[in-house]
């Protein structure tokens, strides 16, 4: 092969059909940059056929970014120069990236590349030859032609066994670092003590509590630089704001809002739907669309903050209560937030459940409390007679940093009124005052029937074990368990002599059963 020879043909650019088809590779500086021999043209003539395609919903756009980080970073290609040889990875992808993904990728790539600039480009190893691909029909040849980057790479002189040996597959080993190399690093707060910055944080709480009224009133804050209501001195960054609000009209509630808040609505973008060719989609999931994200935050820098209310109807289509999907789809907002420096707020809502904790009453997996850095709760005291609002309450429930523990009080009359009180209570136990015996014994009842749920068969050492575990009281437990019994709601039968006694649900009252 010519060295001056481009290894790639303007029909290898077909997957971004109909887009315009991309020139061939920049020219490139031939340079000598690794162990003394080669060029870097043939360098990437060798490395791109490894690199294997990605199916959409399994981080295509994520594998994009980092291939683009690796181009513009590691071997320190401009990003003309590395706009060809990532639109030749692109053709192995399931479906190919349109033009727009791709140039994102490219940019996000370039922006968040972390390694330092041409670290790949000293004391590298001689370049192995490609591997053999043969092209497909359709694929840039007829299915007997090489592929263009088949030609066997020129024969290394005098090779040695240490030449070969270097082609051979290392084994899997552990990437570490001593801690002493690693410099500690200050937590940097969108709201000093309680949210950090460029970290996900969770608002939970029950309906009709205020959640969003405290989500806007943060926005507006941030989108005029007014200080916060417990450092009223301290005036803060202005800052742009994107709202993903999926269960409120943003002309009849969201926009009144804001302005009752006093917001610059000018620096505060609400989310509308993801255009894909003619089409707008209502819908948006992390696992799929957090490139645009990254694409807004790329073109309005000052980006401080992104809502979503409620978090879950961003997470793509797993389980919410399966741990497993949910971490997924967590982590991937957890990493925009590193990536960006942005803090995502998430809006949650609390399952009717017994726990004490709040923590563990947040609906769905238990992986969006722990995911989360930060959890905040808001609730609200019982409305006394004659009072026209409910004093509402901001309280801590989790932060893995140090920060400020203590909650804050406010009313909702049109906007969000912040008391100077500070609250040392926390959500954990306003949510355990607030309970009543009525309450307990309903959430008990419900707790028993959750534990003998898809015909399961319990003994009763493990039904009370597993429902105690739930922070019930031993003695709302019996009740509760008598009154589903007496209702034919639940059942029990024992199982031998001396099997003991095994409680199940059912669908009617068994007659003559033993009590």
């Amino acid at each position: 092969m010519d060295a001056d020879k481009t290894p790639i043909h303007d029909s290898d650019f077909d997957c971004l059909k109909p887009v315009s088809t991309p020139p061939p590779p920049a020219a490139i500086s031939t340079t000598t940059h690794y162990g003394g021999n080669g060029d870097m043209k043939k360098r990437l003539q060798a490395l791109i056929p490894e690199w294997p395609g990605v199916a959409e919903h399994n981080g295509r756009n994520s594998a994009g970014q980092y291939r683009a980080s690796y181009l513009t970073h590691d071997m320190a290609l401009t990003k003309d120069e590395a706009w060809p040889w990532l639109c030749e990875w692109n053709r192995k992808n399931i479906p190919p990236m349109d033009e727009r993904e791709l140039r994102s990728c490219l940019e996000n790539g370039e922006k968040y590349g972390k390694n330092p600039k041409g670290c790949k480009l000293e004391d590298q190893p001689k370049p192995k030859a490609p591997r053999k691909v043969t092209a497909s029909p359709g694929e840039g040849g007829n299915g007997d032609e090489p592929a263009p980057w088949d030609e066997p790479a020129e024969a290394t002189v005098n090779e040695t066994d240490e030449t070969v040996k270097q082609d051979e597959p290392r084994p899997m080993t552990l990437v570490s670092t001593s801690m002493d190399k690693v410099d500690p690093r200050p937590i940097d707060w969108l709201w000093q003590g309680r949210f950090p910055l460029g970290m996900l944080s969770l608002m939970v709480g029950y309906p009709g509590m205020g959640k969003s009224f405290v989500a806007l009133d943060m926005a507006a804050r941030i989108s005029r630089g007014t200080p916060w209501p417990d450092e009223p001195d301290n005036k803060q960054p202005i800052g742009t704001i994107y709202l993903m609000i999926f269960e409120e009209d943003l002309h009849r509630a969201i926009r009144p809002r804001l302005d009752a808040c006093g917001a610059d609505v000018t620096k505060i973008h609400a989310f509308k739907g993801v255009q894909s060719g003619n089409k707008v989609h209502k819908h948006f999931d992390v696992l799929q669309h957090m490139y645009l994200l990254e694409t807004f935050a790329t073109e309005h820098p000052d980006t401080r903050l992104v809502v979503i209310d409620p978090i879950t109807s961003a997470l793509g289509e797993g389980d919410e209560n399966t741990g497993k999907d949910m971490r997924s789809a967590l982590t991937a907002v957890s990493e925009f937030c590193e990536r960006t420096q942005i803090t995502v707020l998430g809006i949650a809502h609390f399952a009717k459940r017994m726990d004490v904790s709040a923590l563990y009453k947040i609906a769905g997996s238990v992986a969006f409390g722990a995911v989360a850095r930060a959890v905040w709760v808001v609730n609200q005291d019982p409305t006394k007679e004659g009072e026209p609002e409910p004093v509402r309450k901001l309280l801590h429930e989790k932060s893995n940093y140090p920060g400020k523990k203590t909650g804050l009080s406010f009313i909702i009359d049109g906007n969000v009124q912040w008391s100077d009180d500070i609250l040392y209570q926390t959500a954990s136990e306003a949510l355990a005052g607030n309970s009543k015996k009525g309450e307990k014994l309903e959430d008990a009842e419900q707790v028993i029937l959750d534990c003998l749920s898809s015909g399961l068969e319990k003994h009763t050492d493990d039904l009370t074990k597993d429902v105690l575990a739930l922070d019930v009281a031993e003695r709302t437990y019996i009740r509760a368990r008598g009154q589903l019994k007496s209702r034919g709601l639940i059942g029990r039968k024992k199982a031998g002599m001396d099997g003991g006694w095994f409680w199940f649900k059912k669908a009617k009252v068994v007659q003559n059963e033993p009590a």
